[in-house]
């Protein structure tokens, strides 16, 4: 869920990483930029035997990315990606954001994210004299937490929560899961 737009991320991102090899990593104020792309659903639109007229019909969800810019690792951090070469990683980056005309209105936003690395943490950029290093994660699990609001999206599990809601609970049952 991104910030509504009269918020801003104060500083810089808090990030924690757990391996594939249980290899725990945290290190703060190390991420630059946090982005994920959206949930994109295919569309059937071919007309069903009866139907009237060009319907769209539902279809699963693409694959999703996040990338994670990192103003510097730390040898945990390598050390978790380079042993997460045959499992999922997890990583939980949160933020501190403030609305831009009141710096007295704060609230946290916070992001969990399970996948495999696409990218891993060898190649850097360097700039104004610091250097970023980018991690791409191919997204199998994703929650978000926003002023109480909570929304996790697991496919594996068929789940679809919005504020405590499966929201694929009927689905979920029809498929005996």
């Amino acid at each position: 869920m991104p910030l509504p737009t009269e918020y801003k991320i104060k500083g810089q991102w808090a990030v924690s990483m757990v391996g594939g090899g249980a290899t725990p990593a945290t290190f703060t104020g190390a991420a630059s930029e946090f982005t994920i792309d959206g949930l994109e659903r295919e569309a059937d639109d071919d007309r069903r035997p009866g139907a009237a007229g060009a319907i769209s019909y539902q279809g699963d969800f693409n694959a999703m990315k996040a990338t994670i810019k990192l103003m510097g690792i730390t040898d945990a951090l390598r050390d978790a990606c380079m042993e997460s070469v045959c499992s999922n990683v997890t990583f939980t980056l949160s933020a501190v954001a403030e609305n831009k005309r009141d710096a007295c209105d704060i609230a946290t936003f916070a992001a969990t994210l399970r996948g495999i690395i696409l990218k891993y943490p060898i190649g850097w950029q360097f700039k104004n004299e610091t250097a970023e290093n980018e991690i791409v994660l191919g997204v199998n699990y994703y929650q978000d937490v926003w002023k109480g609001k909570t929304f996790e999206y697991d496919p594996d599990n068929m789940l679809w929560n919005w504020k405590g809601t499966n929201l694929w609970a009927a689905r979920k049952t029809a498929l005996g899961m």
